[in-house]
C-alpha cells in the first residue's frame, strides 16, 4: 500500500476519502459504490461530516482481498 504523507513527509493516521481513494488506485465513485454495497468497511473517525479511515483499516481490508 502506498501510503499517504503528510507536509512533514509522515504518514498520515487519518485518511480521508481521496487519500483512500489514491492509495487504492480507485476513483471516488468506485470507493462511493463499494461504501454503498457494502464491501468497504465503516469509517474509523468522522471529523464534522467529512468520514475518516486509520491507515490499519484500508491495509486489513486489503490484506483481506478487499472484502469486509
Amino acid at each position: 500500500m502506498n501510503a499517504t504523507k503528510t507536509k512533514a513527509e509522515g504518514p498520515k493516521l487519518l485518511l480521508s476519502i481521496d487519500d483512500v481513494a489514491v492509495t487504492l488506485g480507485i476513483s471516488r465513485r468506485t470507493l462511493f459504490r463499494l461504501r454503498s454495497s457494502g464491501q468497504f468497511p465503516e469509517p474509523d473517525a468522522k471529523i464534522g461530516r467529512r468520514d475518516r479511515w486509520k491507515t490499519a483499516t484500508i491495509q486489513r481490508w486489503i490484506d483481506n482481498g478487499g472484502t469486509k
